[in-house]
């Protein structure tokens, strides 16, 4: 292995997968990022990763996403306008921070370098960027209600998660949920 393919991450080799430009399932990402990395990829890892990536709160690079829902699941593929970007510049959309200290390339460097991305960054892409830290704040505050209301109620992002993992792949998943409760004993929920 090379140096570089040593310290990517696994978001980073979606990334290099969905700059074929073509549209691709899970399943068919997971493969190639697993040839590519040499690793042992899940497809629930990368279904994860998927989650993530195309969502605005999350990630910039979502706006550049296509997302189809085909007859098997959702296919993904980077806009063709996107495909000017370096990996490097992309790699940077799909994080709101740092890596190795290094200045971050941001949406409105891309939208300023490339105005042809303009007509897939909507509005909602551009708030979201904006008010990302106001949104992850409130998510912030929503996930800590959650954990103290009463049971039944369960985490959004969770749901969302896991809802992203069974139209990808039609995942049967076996759940042992403990609720603590205060003031009474540990209850052990079953759901399949």
């Amino acid at each position: 292995m090379t140096p570089d393919t040593d310290t990517k991450t696994i978001s980073e080799y979606i990334v290099d997968v969905l700059r074929e430009g073509e549209f691709l399932r899970t399943p068919d990402i997971a493969e190639k990022v697993a040839r590519a990395s040499g690793r042992d990829v899940k497809i629930q890892d990368i279904a994860s990763i998927l989650t993530k990536i195309t969502s605005y709160h999350i990630s910039d690079v979502a706006c550049l996403i296509e997302k189809k829902k085909t007859h098997r699941g959702y296919a993904y593929r980077l806009v063709d306008a996107a495909l000017n970007l370096n990996p490097r510049q992309i790699y940077d959309l799909t994080r709101k921070t740092r890596k190795n200290r290094r200045p971050r390339f941001t949406l409105e460097q891309a939208l300023e370098l490339y105005p042809e991305l303009k007509k897939h960054v909507s509005a909602k892409c551009r708030a979201n960027g904006k008010k990302g830290q106001i949104a992850k704040a409130a998510d912030s505050r929503e996930r800590g209600a959650h954990s103290r209301s009463p049971a039944g109620e369960g985490s959004s992002q969770f749901s969302s998660v896991l809802s992203a993992l069974l139209e990808e792949q039609g995942v049967n998943i076996n759940l042992n949920l403990y609720v603590y409760l205060s003031g009474s004993e540990q209850k052990e929920l079953h759901s399949a």
